[in-house]
């Protein structure tokens, strides 16, 4: 089974949006509307980097290595915001610090990407959904409809664990 709690990943990719299967994940049910507006709302407000962190884009860029900036980035983002030990704070503290967290890491790494590309990186927008705000970081404009909704299908049918297993074993046959 390639389901998502009690849900099959393959149909929510198919019906529903990247905002409604991170909720689903985070608090245990799939939103109706006006819930599904909230959350994404909510989600769309915290995308954006602390001043502190903005200021050291180049030098985490400068690390040469993404995930060397994403690393260090997500810990100087832990320190700008105060965040404490996830074992010394209740659910909603929890909650809060996964969301923000879940939230600001593609705004890092294409603020990281486009620096080490020669080009100024391109600050979120929280009119746009988390794929089209990707993209939109990423290439600097927004990207076409249909490009959003493929960035946000993969993103929910990898949205746990990265990828499936059957897609995993058919990524080492392929290398191999």
């Amino acid at each position: 089974f390639f389901h998502y709690r009690q849900y099959s990943a393959v149909d929510l990719a198919s019906h529903r949006s990247l905002e409604d299967v991170w909720q689903l994940l985070f608090d245990g049910a799939l939103p109706d509307p006006e819930a599904a507006a909230r959350f994404a709302d909510e989600v769309a407000d915290l995308r954006f980097l602390p001043p502190g962190l903005v200021d050291l884009l180049s030098s985490l860029a400068s690390m040469g290595s993404p995930l060397d900036a994403l690393r260090t980035g997500i810990s100087l983002l832990g320190a700008e915001l105060g965040w404490r030990p996830s074992h010394d704070i209740g659910h909603d503290e929890l909650r809060a610090q996964a969301l923000r967290l879940c939230s600001v890491v593609p705004t890092m790494l294409t603020a990281v990407f486009r620096l080490q590309a020669g080009m100024d990186p391109v600050p979120p927008r929280n009119d746009l959904s988390h794929a089209a705000n990707y993209l939109w970081m990423l290439l600097g404009e927004e990207a076409p409809p249909a490009h959003v909704r493929a960035i946000e299908q993969y993103l929910i049918l990898t949205i746990d664990h990265g990828f499936n297993a059957s897609t995993f074993a058919a990524r080492v046959i392929a290398s191999t």
